[in-house]
C-alpha cells in the first residue's frame, strides 16, 4: 500500500509538473497572440487614420482645385481687360496725336475748324489720359489675379505632397512582413 501510494503521489508530482509546463507555454502563447492583436490593432488604426486623411486631403484637393480654376478665370478676365484697356489707350494716343498734329496754321488754315481742334484736344488728351491710368489699375489687377493663382497653385501642390506622403506610408505598411 505504501507502494501505492508513493506511486500516486509520485504520478501528481509529474502530473502537476507537466501541467505547470502546459500553463507556463500556454501563458507565453497567450502573451504572444496578445501582443499579435495589439499589433494588428495599432496597425489597423494607422491604416484607418491614414485613409481618413487621405479621403479629407482628396476632398481639400478638390475643392483647391476649383479654387485654382476660378484664379486661373480671374487671370484670364483680367488679362482680357487689359488688352482692352491697352487698345483703348493706343487708339485715343493715335486720335490724339492726330488731331495735335492738324492743330497748325499750316494744316489748318480755318481759323473756325483750328479753333474746334484746340478746344477738343484739352478733352482728348484727359481720356487719353484717363485710358492710361485705366490700363494700369488693369495691369494691376492682372498682377494680383496672377498673385493669387500662384497662391492657389502652391495651396494645391502642398495638398498633392501630402497626399503622396501619405501614400507612401500607406504603402510600406502593406509591405510591413505579416501583412
Amino acid at each position: 500500500m505504501r507502494r501505492a501510494n508513493f506511486v500516486i503521489l509520485g504520478l501528481i508530482f509529474v502530473a502537476t509538473a507537466t501541467f505547470g509546463q502546459a500553463s507556463s507555454t500556454d501563458s507565453q502563447t497567450l502573451q504572444a497572440l496578445l501582443k499579435e492583436v495589439r499589433e494588428l490593432r495599432q496597425d489597423l488604426r494607422t491604416s484607418l487614420v491614414n485613409t481618413q486623411r487621405a479621403q479629407l486631403l482628396f476632398y481639400r484637393m478638390q475643392a483647391e482645385q476649383a479654387a485654382v480654376g476660378m484664379a486661373q478665370q480671374r487671370v484670364d478676365g483680367a488679362q482680357n481687360a487689359l488688352d482692352k484697356a491697352q487698345k483703348n489707350r493706343k487708339d485715343l494716343e493715335v486720335q490724339y496725336n492726330y488731331y495735335a498734329d492738324l492743330d497748325t496754321e499750316e494744316k489748318t488754315p480755318d481759323p473756325t475748324e483750328r479753333k474746334r481742334l484746340e478746344d477738343g484736344l484739352p478733352r482728348m488728351k484727359a481720356n487719353f489720359e484717363a485710358a492710361e491710368a485705366a490700363e494700369q489699375m488693369a495691369q494691376g489687377n492682372v498682377m494680383q489675379a496672377k498673385d493669387q493663382l500662384q497662391i492657389e497653385q502652391g495651396r494645391l501642390e502642398g495638398l498633392q505632397e501630402e497626399l503622396d506622403r501619405i501614400d507612401k506610408s500607406l504603402e510600406e505598411l502593406a509591405k510591413q512582413p505579416g501583412n
